[in-house]
């Protein structure tokens, strides 16, 4: 009959609970994020912002365009004199 295999040495034991712990911990936190991607990314839009956005400024321009893959896009054009940086905002 052979000896059973000798424990593997304490500070083995405690490294191994914690890399367990920290796996399980990862995965659940990874969980959590798959089922509430959509409420985090996709930020439901303000109540209070809604309404009418037809105001009136000089320089403002409409403009519009068709992307490539067919899709009409709109948007605001306020021109300067002498610009030195663009914003884009979606």
């Amino acid at each position: 009959m052979t000896d059973p295999a000798p424990d593997p040495p304490r500070w083995q034991q405690h490294l191994w609970r914690w890399a367990r712990k920290l796996a399980i911990g990862y995965l659940l936190i990874c969980l959590l994020m798959m089922f509430l991607e959509n409420s985090l990314v996709y930020v439901p839009p303000n109540p209070h912002r809604t309404g009418a956005w037809d105001f009136e400024q000089p320089d403002r321009r409409d403009v519009s365009f068709v992307a490539d893959d067919g899709t009409r896009l709109h948007g605001w054009y306020y021109p300067h004199e002498q610009p030195q940086h663009a914003i884009v905002y979606f």
